[in-house]
């Protein structure tokens, strides 16, 4: 009997094992330019336009630090197109009102009389 099994095993066809193996890949980081640089003269860009009236000496920095980053983003046709684009915008804006802000401000000063206001002062003082 045993014989008999071993016959019949042995008369059965043997599979043969066959080793797939995965091919290999290689991964390759691409690092990709950011919105950075738009984001931040978007950004810039507001902040320059709200201060744009009042305080013209946090506005005028921001607005060329816009400015920059914007071109440059540009330039660099990084993501974000769309928000650079509205970086420039407003950085341009806000440049030409507190340029406008600060010429009206000096005439109007410049046409106060001032020589009668000193010459108060000083009879008041003596």
């Amino acid at each position: 009997m045993d014989e008999e099994k071993n016959e019949q095993q042995s008369e059965q066809p043997i599979e043969e094992e066959k080793v797939v193996t995965a091919p290999t890949e290689q991964v390759v980081a691409v690092r990709k330019e950011g919105k950075g640089r738009s984001i931040a003269s978007m950004v810039l860009g507001i902040v320059s336009v709200v201060f744009g009236c009042c305080f013209y000496y946090i506005s005028i920095p921001c607005a060329i630090v816009g400015l920059v980053l914007g071109i440059i983003s540009l330039k660099k046709k990084e993501d974000g197109r769309s928000m650079a684009m509205a970086g420039v915008i407003t950085s341009i804006v806000s440049l030409a009102l507190s340029i406008i802000v600060i010429v009206t401000a000096g005439a109007f000063l410049a046409h106060l009389p001032w020589g009668d206001m000193l010459n108060n002062i000083e009879s008041n003082s003596q």
